[in-house]
């Protein structure tokens, strides 16, 4: 998780708000913080392994083609990174040949999901682009 190391941060605005830090092959931390105004605040943490990921034998090769590219993807409900982590050169998803739940997701945009059936060794292509989620007034005090 390099990320948010040094002098990168989250700026949010002061009160209560749930954090989650995902990374592909260990399970989702999340913490409820409460910020006071000019608060700062450091969270120490460390990501347990996901028994739920298991590196396959025989795979197929997914490559992604979406935009925006910093949106996360999801594997049969199980996270694996982010779009930009899987396709450039030399950047793909391996996969075990078989059916498979994709979900692709960004705070401001409508989700994508699609079943995809792999064959062992293919190579397949997902492309899309997320279309951005429409605003919703607040209603007046």
């Amino acid at each position: 998780m390099q990320e948010l190391k040094g002098s990168k941060k989250i700026l949010l605005l002061p009160g209560e708000h749930e954090v989650t830090i995902r990374q592909g092959g260990y399970l989702d931390f999340s913490q409820k913080v409460v910020l006071q105004p000019a608060e700062k605040q450091v969270l120490h943490l460390t990501l347990q392994k996901d028994a739920r990921v298991h590196l396959p034998t025989v795979t197929a090769e997914v490559k992604l083609a979406i935009t925006p590219e910093r949106a996360a993807v999801f594997v049969d409900s199980v996270y694996v990174g982010h779009v930009d982590e899987f396709n450039g050169v030399g950047q793909a998803l391996l996969v075990v040949p078989g059916k498979h739940h994709f979900k692709i997701s960004l705070s401001g945009y409508q989700t994508f999901e699609s079943e995809v059936t792999l064959t062992a060794n293919q190579k397949f292509l997902l492309k899309t682009d997320l279309i951005k989620a429409p605003m919703t007034a607040s209603p007046p005090p």
